[in-house]
């Protein structure tokens, strides 16, 4: 059926069979991955070739998933990377801003993942001023989107209190797009405490920790992997203030 759609010239279809056909067998059959990858790709070629013939916007929006897929099923950070690329010159060529800030953004994660984060930072810093200029208060979510790898970046750099203003408005963003018991929200606290945390401010590290975990117990229940790891951080964050009785009591729940 896949095959049929690329046929057809039918992207929208092949796109969410491809979506489809990832997410649910993922690494479990490698070599229909790679089948499908190389449908992906020689569509998204052939597209861009014949320009006139397409929707480019499509298009750039049919290669940046070919990079995700690189890049979180295939591990091949190097051709993630080709095709972000080529979605970004593409999106610059037509002034597709939209997809010129997801390119950005994309890059920005595969320069991360490659330890480049001088590279990361500037695609980040570019992704996100742009995004709040093309995005309403409606896409509050895919704003915070870039904030989040924007502060991961700063973090990983030590710029800690960069990170922790990033993160905030980070939450703000998310809260208001989602509500407060998301689960979005519910990771953006585990990193925000851990920033805490380097900073030495263990109190609100803590808080910040029995937020998410209040979260992720509302949803998920008491076992789960999501309870377990904030259990096991809360341990440490407490032995860190001096408060031993709770490190142990966490600790132990997390088990």
């Amino acid at each position: 059926m896949v095959e049929e759609s690329f046929e057809k010239d039918n992207a929208e279809i092949a796109l969410l069979l491809s979506v489809l056909f990832f997410h649910n067998t993922g690494n479990q059959e490698p070599r229909n991955l790679e089948r499908i990858v190389r449908m992906n790709e020689n569509f998204a070629r052939n597209s861009l070739a014949n320009a006139d013939q397409y929707s480019i916007e499509k298009t750039a929006l049919l290669i940046n998933m070919i990079g995700t897929v690189y890049r979180d099923l295939a591990q091949n950070m190097s051709k993630a990377q080709e095709f972000h690329q080529l979605a970004l010159d593409l999106s610059e060529r037509y002034n597709l801003k939209n997809e010129k800030a997801t390119s950005l953004h994309l890059l920005g994660i595969i320069h991360r993942y490659q330890k480049n984060l001088d590279k990361a930072q500037t695609c980040h810093e570019e992704a996100v001023e742009l995004g709040r200029q093309i995005f309403s208060p409606k896409e509050n979510g895919r704003v915070a989107a870039f904030l989040l790898n924007l502060a991961v970046v700063y973090n990983r750099l030590g710029e800690f209190r960069k990170a922790l203003e990033i993160y905030q408005e980070t939450l703000k963003l998310l809260r208001e797009a989602y509500g407060s018991r998301d689960q979005r929200v519910a990771r953006v606290l585990n990193t925000l405490s851990t920033c805490y945390y380097s900073l030495g401010k263990y109190h609100e590290s803590v808080d910040a920790l029995l937020e998410a975990l209040s979260i992720h117990e509302e949803i998920h229940g008491d076992y789960h992997p999501n309870v377990a790891q904030t259990l096991y951080v809360l341990g440490f964050t407490y032995r860190a203030k001096g408060d031993l009785q709770k490190s142990l009591q966490m600790l132990s729940r997390s088990l």
